[in-house]
């Protein structure tokens, strides 16, 4: 699920992918060298959080995507996507998302 709208809902306990594409943001030409993904709770402030699982985050290009898996009923949380690209430049990016069984 491609978190660029920057909303999404995620159902409790589920497992799937995430990710980022990068590509309206980094110059032509550039592509991404490393990225992290962490997900805390959407409150203020943000606090760790132990509903998710993940494993390493996957580059291709200029996206970035990553398994996660879990995820508590009626929790909002933020994915904080950090990436450095080939050019140096660190890109932070935040989306949220709502764990809530689909309609």
């Amino acid at each position: 699920m491609s978190v660029s709208n920057r909303y999404l809902t995620w159902p409790p306990n589920e497992q799937g992918f995430v990710g980022y594409d990068f590509s309206p943001v980094i110059p032509p030409g550039v592509a991404l060298a490393n990225a992290t993904l962490t997900i805390v709770t959407n409150t203020n402030p943000p606090l760790p959080q132990t509903d998710f699982t993940q494993q390493p985050v996957t580059i291709i290009s200029r996206q970035c995507w990553c398994s996660i898996a879990g995820g508590a009923e009626g929790t909002d949380y933020q994915l904080r996507f950090t990436a450095s690209d080939t050019a140096g430049h660190v890109w932070n990016r935040t989306a949220t998302m709502l764990c809530a069984e689909h309609s």
